[in-house]
């Protein structure tokens, strides 16, 4: 069998492709390859769902996460929002210096507590405050499940000497060993609350909410990781939650692949002369290191080498799909120690030298892509291409060459 000589590329005496030109077709074929892989991740996603096991992890994976916020919940140390989720360390802050607030109101008879601005609202008591009810109440009721030191930091000589900050002392007065806020403090933080005014109010206001924030933040780390039955529910919820990971990192893979093969190899075959869409738009094109045309393995090569080079596209979509909830997705080992974000941070590394050997590497101007698939770009922006009238002869004639 006689093997079948390639011929000379169109573009074989063709000035090289321009330096801005090639990084911005490059840029172009990064966002194309990037929209497709999000569009078609979404499509695996939602037809995954379908698939009873898959679906079956995601409603015990929610049944779990429900279990974990209602733990919360019941510790005081949180509330749930209309949507189910929990509300953030500094929102229970300010509701609580909302209730003390109103609660010094109502017990020096202060007009202020008839505001509308309460409605909705209680006045704070023991069993209402966030980390007076966690280390007086609830960590001595349910004492028996906490582990390691945790089962000491509880009681109330605890809370007044580790957990109160002592720097807000000035703003309260002990009654019935609880901290309630003074009737000065309390009427410079209603004006601050309810006006946006007095700037001692403000003062009091921040101080409190920060050292608040603080303290939640401190309590509901101790509950999470000494809490027996939350650290029994994280282990089963994170075992659903590995593998609806396990799902959508084949589909992100799978669509990845995709979106990669159809960029870099089949467009390439249907428009010739290994031009992508970016390359076709910017009037470039490529040809082996010989000269002649580009045939299935150069593109292939190349397609190889663009898997790795545009890994960092997996990361950028967990990024915009999923928002800060992807970060446990981003860290989630797709094999041995790498994850999304050591393989973007790859791709991102090659990406940057494959621009740099474009702009240092001046006999060739190969890109990392072009030495991989042994090919060279070419521009195409002086040529013109005529098509032979013969139906039965498809024959290209340069015009008009640039000779390099």
């Amino acid at each position: 069998m006689v093997k079948k000589e390639r011929k000379d590329s169109f573009y074989k005496n063709s000035e090289l492709g321009g330096k801005g030109r090639r990084i911005l077709a490059s840029l172009a074929d990064y966002f194309i390859s990037l929209f497709l892989t999000m569009l078609f991740f979404l499509a695996c996603d939602q037809l995954a769902s379908v698939f009873p096991h898959v679906k079956g992890y995601r409603e015990e994976a929610s049944n779990a996460r429900d279990e974990l916020y209602t733990l919360v919940v019941d510790s005081k140390l949180s509330e749930r929002t209309t949507d189910g989720n929990l509300i953030s360390y500094k929102e229970v802050a300010r509701k609580e210096i909302i209730r003390e607030t109103f609660y010094t109101l109502k017990e020096y008879h202060l007009e202020e507590a008839t505001s509308e601005f309460y409605n909705g609202y209680t006045p704070i008591n023991k069993n209402t405050s966030p980390l007076y009810s966690y280390y007086v109440y609830y960590k001595e009721a349910y004492n028996s499940f906490f582990i390691n030191e945790s089962k000491t930091k509880m009681g109330l000589t605890y809370f007044k000497e580790n957990v109160f900050d002592k720097e807000l002392l000035p703003y309260y007065e002990l009654k019935d060993d609880f901290y309630y806020l003074n009737k000065e403090s309390c009427i410079a933080v209603d004006e601050y609350i309810r006006n946006m005014s007095l700037k001692k109010g403000q003062e009091i206001y921040e101080n409190i909410l920060k050292s608040y924030s603080k303290g939640l933040e401190v309590a509901v780390d101790d509950f999470m990781n000494n809490y027996g039955p939350y650290i029994s529910s994280q282990a089963k919820f994170n075992g659903y939650k590995d593998q609806i990971l396990n799902v959508r990192g084949i589909a992100l893979l799978f669509s990845y692949l995709i979106s990669t093969v159809l960029c870099y190899l089949v467009v390439p075959m249907i428009f010739k002369n290994g031009q992508s869409v970016g390359y076709k738009c910017l009037k470039l094109a490529t040809n082996d290191i010989n000269g002649k045309t580009t045939n299935i393995l150069n593109n292939s090569l190349k397609t190889v080498a663009m898997l790795i080079i545009n890994s960092s596209i997996m990361m950028t979509n967990i990024m915009v799909l999923f928002g800060q909830q992807g970060m446990y997705f981003i860290n989630f080992n797709v094999m041995g120690f790498l994850n999304y974000f050591i393989i973007g941070l790859i791709g991102i590394g090659l990406a940057l030298i494959s621009f740099i050997l474009i702009l240092a590497y001046k006999k060739t101007r190969q890109s990392l892509s072009d030495i991989i698939s042994l090919t060279i770009c070419k521009s195409t922006k002086d040529f013109e291409i005529a098509i032979s009238e013969n139906e039965n002869e498809t024959k290209e004639e340069v015009i008009k060459p640039t000779i390099k």
